[in-house]
């Protein structure tokens, strides 16, 4: 399998006839060489939809369709846009449950077709704001949740993990992931409710980032459940994401979480930040909990806490109350099948789309010719979601007002208790399993759930950056991750930054 990669990267990645390596590049040297007419926007775009046609659909399938407008944009930010952007002139992808004007946002699902866009979502048009143009959509898990089946979606099918096709991409931004991992992009946008950023860039080995709730706005966003639900960038390298961070951390008026958070919060300023990123002195707690899943992962796990240690850092072994560490699933899923119904269909109203929750379950049972037709777990999620949506109900508001701020509480006093300035573990406790129909010899997992230490995070509000650690024995990387309390994004990505440099697992050695 590794040679099958290595064919495939060579051949793709070539790109001498530019000044800069596009394998390679931070989006801050992509601006540069656009800037000094080193290389124009519509050649870097033909350079993307060149890939993309000759690799995706046979080798990836990450991407559902391309932005057929995107060489019309690129040649005319070419003779007037503002070179001064940052992102001026560079394409980027969208996972498909984000809102782009004039387009279906159908959230991977071929019962959603009708749900054409009215407005971009916010989050694109801070982008789009800032010169960047939308090359294209990438598939998901249906409807943003996996159910046994990471990346798989009844518009698309099944996307494929670049680095090693015969083992699951994560989900639910599984195509936002591969699309970037196999340079169809600099960069792409994912949704991330209790995992779906995190677990995608572990396996393929980006950077993935969860924000504290209410940094990026979700308006113009299929929803999952907005208890949960965050929005942000998939990307190389922690500069890119602070480049791009620093765009879209903005203050939205019809967020809600928005509001509240930058009523309490500065602004994050994330680039500025990263010259004084440092592990010397940091108190870190190393979550043990979801160690001895895997083999690989825990020894992969040891070599990084050693690596914080050479740094300058104090590692301290924590471990979770078990209510806390492992009822994230269950508590997910039930806040989840309560709210989906009411937020999809608001969602629906907003881009005046004619459907609701029990057309979305009809036409997916009257699909029976799709070739990818829908999961069956996730048929059965949506159908059990059009009658359990009681937002009223006492599990639900104990869950709200009780359960998740009492973790909180629980959380912060082992904070206080041994003076941590954050938490560290292994993003996902396995490396990626073996997709349905392959042959799972010598896979070994203990974990019951791929992405459980991620529903900390999730559940609490808080921020959490996923950074590369090290690679398996099956080409498939382990990450981990830095979390920190709520606001203190800033310091995450900084810590992010830092064990970026000592890693040993950067951009260029990736595929």
């Amino acid at each position: 399998m590794k040679k099958l990669i290595i064919f495939i990267t060579s051949a793709l990645l070539s790109n001498s006839v530019f000044s800069i390596d596009l394998e390679k590049a931070h989006l801050s040297e992509i601006h540069n060489a656009i800037k000094n007419k080193e290389i124009t926007s519509e050649q870097l775009v033909k350079f993307y939809l060149k890939r993309i046609k000759n690799y995706n659909k046979e080798n990836i399938n990450a991407i559902i369709t391309v932005n057929e407008n995107v060489l019309k944009s690129a040649k005319e930010w070419d003779k007037s846009g503002n070179k001064d952007l940052l992102l001026g002139g560079i394409p980027f992808l969208v996972k498909d449950n984000y809102n782009v004007v004039r387009q279906p946002n159908t959230a991977g699902s071929t019962a959603l077709k009708k749900n054409v866009a009215d407005y971009d979502a916010t989050v694109v048009k801070l982008l789009k704001q800032n010169g960047a143009i939308v090359l294209g959509r990438t598939n998901m898990s249906e409807l943003a949740a996996s159910y046994g089946r990471f990346g798989y979606s009844s518009l698309a099918g099944q996307t494929l993990n670049p680095l090693n096709p015969q083992r699951d991409p994560s989900g639910s931004s599984s195509g936002s992931a591969a699309a970037v991992a196999a340079h169809f992009a600099p960069f792409a946008l994912g949704t991330d409710t209790t995992g779906s950023i995190r677990g995608p860039a572990s396996v393929t080995g980006l950077v993935g980032y969860r924000p504290s709730m209410g940094v990026t706005s979700r308006v113009g966003v299929v929803p999952l459940s907005l208890t949960f639900d965050t929005t942000g960038p998939l990307v190389r390298s922690v500069e890119d994401l602070a480049l791009i961070m620093d765009v879209i951390a903005k203050k939205d008026e019809a967020d809600q979480a928005s509001v509240f958070y930058y009523q309490h919060q500065p602004s994050p300023k994330f680039s500025d930040s990263l010259q004084s990123a440092s592990l010397k002195g940091k108190r870190l707690g190393f979550i043990t909990n979801y160690s001895g899943a895997n083999s690989e992962v825990d020894t992969i796990l040891d070599q990084a806490m050693s690596s914080l240690k050479q740094q300058g850092a104090d590692i301290i072994e924590v471990q979770l109350p078990s209510d806390m560490a492992f009822s994230g699933a269950s508590i997910s899923s039930f806040i989840i099948g309560s709210e989906f119904k009411s937020q999809l269909e608001a969602h629906l109203s907003s881009n005046n789309a004619p459907i609701n929750l029990a057309d979305v379950v009809k036409a997916l049972k009257a699909d029976t010719q799709n070739p990818h037709p829908i999961n069956p777990k996730r048929l059965a999620a949506l159908e059990n979601a059009i009658s359990n949506n009681d937002l009223s109900g006492s599990k639900y508001i104990s869950l709200l007002n009780q359960v998740m701020p009492d973790f909180r509480e629980k959380l912060n006093a082992i904070r206080m208790q041994h003076r941590l300035d954050g938490f560290v573990f292994a993003t996902r406790p396995c490396p990626a399993a073996p997709l349905p129909g392959y042959p799972n010899t010598g896979y070994q997992c203990q974990s019951k759930d791929l992405l459980e230490a991620g529903y900390i995070a999730s559940m609490l509000g808080y921020p959490e950056v996923s950074i590369p650690a090290g690679l398996t024995e099956s080409n498939i990387p382990v990450s981990l991750s830095f979390l920190g309390g709520f606001g203190e994004d800033v310091e995450m990505v900084k810590l992010g930054y830092a064990f970026e440099k000592i890693a040993g697992f950067s951009a260029q050695n990736r595929l």
